[in-house]
């Protein structure tokens, strides 16, 4: 963001968490959010899908735990960050930075993993970015 503000980069992919702080001034200047429907932090900015068809890019976030982390372990770490998450000060605090909060069970982030994985290593195969 800094080499936006400064005029040394002309353009980035960015999440709402760190241009909603600038976007009042105008700098930068926001051209389309990923999330599938206006934010109403920043609602004169539109989808990008509603520009380019198709377009389905979602920053997430997640945590993990070593291989090898006994179930029990991971299975209380996954509620404790549940009920983290859904606590209204929690909500709030994420909600104006842009944040939108989701739960997921241990199956559904590693099957969202392999999901992005695979889309990602196509998409990189078709753009002949990487080796097959």
């Amino acid at each position: 963001m800094p080499d936006v503000l400064s005029g040394r980069t002309q353009a980035i992919l960015s999440g709402l968490v760190n241009v909603v702080p600038h976007s009042k001034s105008g700098k930068p200047r926001l051209l389309g959010i990923s999330v599938a429907e206006r934010s109403t932090l920043i609602p004169d900015v539109p989808p990008i899908r509603d520009t380019v068809r198709g377009y389905r890019v979602i920053s997430w976030f997640g945590a993990a735990a070593p291989k090898g982390t006994p179930q029990a372990i991971a299975t209380r770490l996954n509620a404790t960050i549940n009920t983290i998450t859904q606590k209204p000060a929690f909500r709030r605090n994420a909600e104006v930075k842009g944040l939108i909060i989701t739960s997921s069970t241990m199956n559904e982030i590693s099957c969202k993993v392999r999901s992005d994985h695979a889309r990602w290593q196509k998409l990189a195969q078709e753009a002949r970015l990487m080796h097959k």
